[in-house]
């Protein structure tokens, strides 16, 4: 991974974790093309973290925005394929939770990735 830049990954097609997700742009380069040293502040701050994790049916993702934006959030298998989009809507600054409903989901590890326009940010579940 690049130093956690999500934004630089999308899920690929290959069946084993370092096949599943395939690198779309360079470590050192922003999609829109500016370089890391001219990157605006992240909009969201700090890491996101989940409660409780390992979980077993439904579990709790928090994170904190520094400015208004528009937030996807999306649930990954070990694969790189989407089980599920969690959130999709605009948001106001401020803390912020989502609940995540994995009943219907196999025991295993997910990934999921919280984007926005300026910004992105990934984190681990285990499904117990």
């Amino acid at each position: 991974w690049c130093n956690g830049a999500a934004w630089a990954y999308e899920p690929g097609a290959g069946l084993y974790w370092q096949d599943a997700w395939i690198e779309v742009g360079p470590c050192a380069t922003l999609k829109n093309g500016a370089s890391s040293k001219e990157a605006l502040a992240p909009v969201i701050e700090g890491d996101a973290s989940t409660y409780p994790n390992p979980f077993t049916d439904v579990t709790n993702i928090k994170f904190k925005l520094s400015e208004n934006a528009h937030v996807e959030i999306k649930v990954y298998n070990y694969a790189g394929l989407e089980v599920r989009t969690i959130l999709n809507k605009q948001l106001s600054s401020g803390h912020h939770k989502v609940q995540f409903d994995g009943s219907d989901l196999p025991v295993g590890h997910y990934l999921y990735i919280i984007r926005l326009e300026k910004d992105a940010i990934t984190g681990k579940l285990i499904k117990e």
